[in-house]
């Protein structure tokens, strides 16, 4: 048997690739041809080759559902969570992460890419706020507000909503 990341050969009851690291399910037996069991008669036959495609359809539902829960098994809360905070504080390397494992990890990719996109549009917003009011980003970001400032701000909300 071949790794299918790496190609190494390795034995037939191997279930991660030392080269690699990759990890896999050994392949299945095969069944015994339903040629076997088949008797002469017509009726038989049919009730045979019936009985043979429903160990099929069983066979090939349970190797999708194991290929299924294959890639939606993904990394624990806690790494989950470092993820999007890394995301959020780098966001190309969590659009990196996205595109990596897209295919592989389906909600660890998706919660990159939607924390380093959430980071993104913050910083376009402060961009463009900057840019409408004359203000630079450094100056928008070190500015501290007085309680004067918070005092008018609710007074002005407050007049806006008739209060």
């Amino acid at each position: 048997m071949k790794c299918k990341r790496c190609g190494t050969e390795l034995p037939d009851d191997a279930t991660f690739c030392p080269n690699c690291g990759a990890t896999f399910s050994p392949p299945k037996k095969k069944r015994k041809s339903v040629e076997n069991n088949v008797d002469v008669t017509p009726k038989r036959i049919r009730l045979k080759r019936k009985e043979a495609d429903e160990r099929e359809d069983d066979v090939a539902a349970d190797e999708e559902e194991e290929e299924r829960s294959r890639y939606e098994q993904d990394t624990s809360i806690p790494a989950m969570i470092f993820l999007a905070i890394a995301s959020f504080l780098m966001p190309p390397v969590g659009l990196i992460l996205f595109l990596a494992w897209i295919n592989c990890k389906p909600k660890a990719s998706t919660i990159c890419c939607y924390a380093a996109l959430f980071s993104t549009s913050i910083f376009v917003g402060l961009i463009l706020c900057s840019i409408h009011t004359g203000v630079s980003v450094r100056e928008t970001l070190q500015y501290t507000p007085t309680i004067d400032d918070i005092q008018s701000f609710i007074g002005s909300i407050a007049a806006k909503f008739g209060r």
